[in-house]
């Protein structure tokens, strides 16, 4: 009610001529603070789950990232290990390669005669065949043989 009119503005709406004012009985309010407080009490607690779980959120992509960091670089260690070992493998095959062609070269300084750089055929030669065996009837230039002379048996 308006301290200007007498009447209040429902009494003046409604057509009735004599405002008199009732005692209303306030409302019970308690039931409302109750209920606010459990809900912010709850919204509370949801809140601290919302933290926690954004916190092992973060922890959990942490530890991701350090797991495919630790992948990568297993990868590469893999990777690197694979083409050292292909190098060795190389490298091997070459080293076998030299030995071998030593060989060869120690055979052919072995069929050299002492203090010459001639090559002394005989080495390469089957045993037991001498000068006498050529006129017995060996005949040269009929096929390969290992010092590069060609030998045939023609009778025997």
């Amino acid at each position: 009610m308006s301290s200007l009119s007498v009447k209040c503005g429902n009494c003046y709406h409604n057509g009735i001529s004599k405002c008199e004012p009732v005692e209303l009985a306030l409302p019970d309010f308690g039931k409302i603070d109750s209920e606010m407080s459990r809900l912010e009490e709850m919204e509370e607690k949801a809140e601290e789950a919302e933290e926690a779980a954004m916190a092992a959120l973060q922890a959990a992509r942490s530890k991701l990232g350090r797991l495919r960091k630790q992948k990568k670089l297993l990868k590469r260690r893999e990777k690197a290990l694979a083409d050292r070992s292909s190098q060795y493998v190389e490298d091997l095959s070459h080293l076998e390669a030299i030995e071998a062609l030593g060989q060869d070269v120690e055979v052919l300084e072995n069929g050299l005669m002492p203090g010459s750089l001639a090559l002394d055929w005989s080495a390469y030669s089957p045993a037991g065949l001498g000068s006498d065996d050529v006129a017995a009837g060996v005949q040269h230039g009929s096929g390969p043989s290992p010092g590069g002379t060609v030998a045939t048996f023609v009778g025997s």
